[in-house]
């Protein structure tokens, strides 16, 4: 379990439902070469969006031409958004842009933002003043 969290920043069955969803999509036939399978295009696709590595690094990690990682990619990540836009996007309103900026600042105190992709801890140096003021006000520093 803690692999596919670390390598693909989602549960198993996350990543299984995904995969269900988008096989039909980005399954190739085979022709006098192996084709890579659809599973090997998600963990590919996975792998550079949850962690962030370059198509290059990606490329050597496979063994695969950068040619092909850049084209699995864009294929894969089209795959996805087909798969779940409907379901998850749905169609944007000013009323929904509202709602979700309301319910963010709500639960994070940060207003004007309607979603995060992520998170990360950076250090960053602060004057004294204020590093003493945010320090006592929630023992630690936040951007």
């Amino acid at each position: 379990m803690e692999y596919y969290k670390e390598y693909f920043r989602m549960s198993e069955p996350l990543f299984k439902m995904l995969l269900k969803l988008v096989t039909p999509l980005i399954t190739h036939q085979s022709t006098h070469i192996q084709p890579i399978t659809a599973e090997e295009r998600l963990v590919l696709t996975l792998r550079i969006l949850g962690t962030g590595i370059t198509q290059t690094a990606a490329a050597h990690s496979f063994a695969v031409s950068q040619t092909t990682i850049s084209k699995i990619f864009k294929e894969t990540t089209k795959a996805i958004y087909d798969a779940l836009k409907d379901v998850y996007i749905g169609e944007p309103s000013k009323e929904r842009w509202k709602q979700n900026a309301e319910k963010f600042e709500a639960m994070w105190n940060f207003p004007n933002c309607v979603g995060a992709i992520d998170g990360k801890h950076v250090q960053i140096k602060v004057k004294l003043c204020l590093r003493l003021c945010a320090f006592l006000r929630v023992n630690f520093l936040r951007l």
